[in-house]
Formats: C-alpha cells, structure tokens, sequence
C-alpha cells in the first residue's frame, strides 16, 4: 500500500469512526447561552409534505423555533412566524414525529398572530410528559420524535409544521 492510499484508508476511517461516535452520541456538547448564542435544538417550518401528519396546503408560510436550554434550568424558546395566510392561533410541539402525535408542549394559544416572533420558557408544569423538560428534552427531542405545528384559521390542522432537531455544533450534536 503506497501512502496516498493509507491516506485515503484513513480519512475515510476517520470519517466513519466520527459518524457513528455522533451516533452513539458520544463527543456531544451543550449550547447555553442565549444572547448571541445558538440555539440547542431548531426546527424550520414551512408546508413541507414530507412532516409526518401534515398535508400541504399551498402556505408561503415559514418560521423558525429555537430551543436553548440545559439539564437543571427551563428551556427557553423564540419561535418566528411570517407570510402566514392567516395568523397563527395555536402552535404546538407534538410527539411521535408527527402533527397528529400527542401535544407535549403548547408554545402558542390565543389571538392570530404572523409576521412575528414570540418567546417564553418551557418548565416541567408545561410539559404533558411525565417526566417534565428532562423527558421531553433528553429523551424526546435528541431522537428526532417532535415537531412543531402552526395551526391558523386557515388550516386549523396546521398550516406550516417542522421537526425539532439537535443543532449541530462543529460536527457534533449539540445536546
């Protein structure tokens, strides 16, 4: 073996060996900060088909929900909401990767709202899981099994939805 190929044979290794340490989630770090820090978790929104549960219904919507939080503290949330065809009226974080999974978390409930950004905190009383943030957070999010659905009188099932993700962070997962 000549040394372009050992190079090539050890890239690729270390390649792999770094994907599944991220699948195994070992390397992870936490993201804390929440002035000018990023996010620990995010989900785009748009009327994308491909979320389970929503169908597509012609929106020009999009938003964006940021989740920054730690083990012991609330999680904090900022959720950005624009171009709707009518304002949101209820936005909700579901389980079981899907829009029409159980409500965990409801960010949103009242008068229609677009073209703007809400935020809040997240505690364990608002969490329709048993184990509170720890559970929906830890063992929920980090797996992929939420999403983020934008309910409007224009499509009271949802009118744009996206599923929450662990923000990578330098080829990590931040968690």
């Amino acid at each position: 073996m000549n040394a372009r190929e050992y190079t090539s044979r050890r890239s690729i290794l270390n390649i792999f060996g770094a994907g599944i340490g991220i699948a195994l989630g070992t390397g992870t770090v936490t993201a804390r900060e929440r002035d000018g820090g990023e996010p620990t978790f995010f989900a785009r929104l748009s009327d994308n088909p491909s979320v389970s549960g929503h169908s597509k219904v012609n929106s020009r919507g999009q938003g964006r929900l940021d989740l920054v939080g730690g083990e012991e503290d609330p999680f904090e949330f900022e959720l950005q909401v624009r171009n709707l065809n009518e304002g949101a009226t209820a936005i909700h974080i579901h389980g079981d990767r899907s829009t029409e999974g159980p409500i965990w978390v409801t960010l949103y409930e009242g008068d229609p709202i677009n073209d703007d950004t809400i935020d809040g905190t997240i505690e364990d009383e608002d969490v329709a899981l048993t184990g509170g943030v720890r559970e929906l957070i830890w063992d929920q999010l980090v797996g992929g099994n939420g999403v983020v659905n934008v309910e409007t009188e224009f499509a009271a099932d949802g009118e744009i939805a996206g599923v929450v993700k662990p923000r990578p962070v330098a080829g990590w997962i931040a968690v």
